[in-house]
């Protein structure tokens, strides 16, 4: 069961258990982390679940499909390591992530 810590929109840290196979999305709505929202229930459609990755756990993890891609081109604040909360799904390989929720 990884760990994921959540740099919430204040600069505090969230760490909680995930479980494979959940995405971060799932995870954070699970743990109460309200300053991830998800509009769109996880459909990739809005983009207000935009994401920034630790650089190496984005080393870790599947490329973002072009569906993905597309959302992350509307979104403010886009970086290298953007990505959508729901579309990135846990992994072992992820123990350990941070994923910080942006402004």
């Amino acid at each position: 069961m990884p760990k994921i810590v959540f740099v919430n929109k204040d600069g505090s840290k969230t760490e909680v258990n995930a479980k494979n196979g959940q995405t971060i999305l799932d995870v954070a709505q699970d743990n109460n982390i309200t300053d991830l929202i998800g509009a769109c229930n996880g459909s990739c459609a809005c983009g207000t679940c935009h994401v920034y990755i630790d650089e190496e756990t984005l080393k870790k993890i599947e490329q973002p499909k072009e569906e993905e891609e597309n959302v992350l081109d509307i979104v403010f604040d886009v970086k290298q390591n953007s990505r959508l909360a729901c579309q990135v799904v846990v992994n072992d390989k992820m123990n350990n992530a941070v994923i910080t929720i942006p402004e």
